[in-house]
């Protein structure tokens, strides 16, 4: 009986001992340093004149809801706010918009996601 209780004891010390050195060797080989990713300047507080088109199911380019075109440095560009309130869900509606780019993924293909800080009639 005792060489069975000496035996398993040497089994479970041996196993215990190959584990470690195998978390060992693993951890010494991922510890690679990891460069933090060029961090890019997302825009501040653009002012900008655009109207409001309605992407919504059913309109041209469904899906998207609500966004606004605007014209930047003489291109058209197309924006998605992150929400619009109730009182500029008009299609067609001018409005002067304040905003910052944002990384969140846009719902519209054709659309920058953007961060909505002002918005007001023009």
């Amino acid at each position: 009986m005792r060489i069975f209780i000496i035996a398993s004891l040497a089994i479970v010390l041996g196993a215990c001992g190959n584990t470690k050195s195998t978390v060992d060797e693993v951890t010494t080989e991922t510890t690679e340093v990891i460069e933090e990713p060029e961090k890019v300047h997302t825009g501040a507080h653009i002012n900008v004149d655009g109207v409001i088109v309605d992407k919504s199911e059913g309109q041209e380019g469904g899906g998207c809801g609500y966004v606004i075109e605007v014209i930047i440095e003489g291109k058209k560009m197309v924006l998605d706010p992150d929400s619009l309130p109730t009182k500029y869900q008009k299609d067609g509606a001018e409005v002067v918009i304040s905003y910052d780019f944002s990384r969140r993924v846009s719902k519209c293909l054709d659309a920058m996601p953007i961060i909505l800080s002002e918005i007001e009639d023009r």
